[in-house]
């Protein structure tokens, strides 16, 4: 079961592959800064993003967190640089 997060929180699971499914190729020297993520949950405030995006974070935000162990990044919607 994926936990349920509250607020303008979501929670995402990072994407490990270099090429994601519309094409876009993020090139090595990107992941340093930046992470793909799939958001599995989303808080209620959250307007811009639904469960099943892939997006864009800062490498360097949110808590790593573990549940039932699968690793996951809780973060806010403000921290998603894009949604692709």
């Amino acid at each position: 079961m994926i936990p349920r997060v509250i607020g303008k929180n979501i929670l995402v699971k990072k994407i490990e592959k270099e090429t994601i499914k519309n094409g876009l190729i993020i090139p090595p020297s990107a992941h340093e800064e930046t992470i793909t993520c799939a958001i599995v949950s989303v808080g209620s405030e959250c307007k811009e993003v639904t469960i099943g995006n892939t997006v864009l974070l800062m490498g360097y935000r949110g808590l790593a967190i573990t549940h039932d162990e699968v690793k996951y990044i809780l973060t806010k919607e403000e921290d998603i640089l894009a949604i692709i």
